[in-house]
């Protein structure tokens, strides 16, 4: 069977390269993304070079093929979707608003990157919404801290105090980076609060380092100089030993990062985005 499945591919994918298909090559297509072969481990190239082929086929049958295997199969459903979003990516967030509740881990750690990987050129509000729901819900702390990083650079304001919302309960080291990371796009009390006490207890010193050196940065948070320069300080009055290498670290970032906003403020340069951010940068 699965020579079979290997030569089907290899017709349809190397010598039917003009994109045109019959009624009956497409019903080949479906029904070989439907074998049990593909139940098995070690099929990644055969599923991806498969799934290529029928997202630039498209059309109906294509499309609910590619979804429910997205939905079904759980080792390689990936591919799926990211097939369907080739096929559909205005109408790409409603697909993963439908199947949410059934997608494996995979499907949503392909979504997650797929998300980031585009370089966030492009914003699905809908999108968006559900990456945060699950992210909320979700209790494999990898899988979650994929979902925070991927809306990190898109949330609105509404969205990101839902995110922050996460903060007092969230554990894991990665998801407060990117929590943190997101919040630093908009300049309001709460959110500033947080930041500002985690500057001057400088207690988790991975976390304040990522966003120190990504969002601080990046939206131009000059209104934290005077944080930002005691903690410079403190750090180089730092004594004991065990704490030196983060500190050095940390300095090693503050040295680029405090010139570089101390300019940003000669120039009167506008900071973070304004609170009715809606859209993509």
């Amino acid at each position: 069977m699965n020579i079979i499945i290997l030569a089907l591919l290899f017709f349809f994918v190397f010598c039917n390269a003009d994109g045109k298909s019959s009624k009956n090559e497409l019903n080949i297509l479906i029904d070989s993304l439907s074998s049990a072969e593909f139940d098995n481990k070690y099929r990644q190239d055969e599923v991806f070079r498969l799934t290529q082929k029928m997202s630039k086929i498209g059309g109906d049958d294509i499309t609910n093929a590619l979804y429910t295997f997205a939905l079904t199969n759980k080792e390689y459903g990936d591919n799926a979707i990211i097939a369907l979003y080739a096929i559909h990516p205005k109408d790409f967030g409603d697909w993963v608003q439908n199947g949410q509740k059934q997608f494996s881990e995979r499907v949503w750690k392909a979504i997650a990157r797929h998300y980031e990987v585009t370089g966030y050129k492009w914003r699905d509000t809908t999108l968006t919404k559900v990456i945060i729901d699950n992210a909320i819900n979700m209790s494999n702390d990898y899988l979650r801290g994929h979902l925070l990083s991927a809306v990190s650079e898109t949330a609105s304001f509404a969205e990101a105090s839902r995110i922050y919302k996460m903060y007092e309960t969230e554990m894991d080291i990665d998801c407060r980076c990117y929590i943190f990371n997101t919040i630093c796009r908009y300049k309001y009390a709460e959110f500033d609060s947080i930041l500002k006490n985690s500057i001057e207890n400088y207690a988790e010193h991975e976390v304040i380092n990522y966003w120190l050196e990504n969002g601080l940065k990046k939206y131009d948070r000059y209104d934290f100089l005077g944080q930002l320069i005691t903690l410079q300080i403190k750090l180089k009055d730092i004594k004991d030993v065990t704490k030196k290498a983060q500190a050095k670290e940390t300095l090693g970032i503050l040295c680029e990062l405090i010139p570089y906003l101390q300019q940003k403020k000669k120039e009167n340069a506008p900071i973070v985005l304004p609170l009715n951010w809606t859209d993509e940068e």
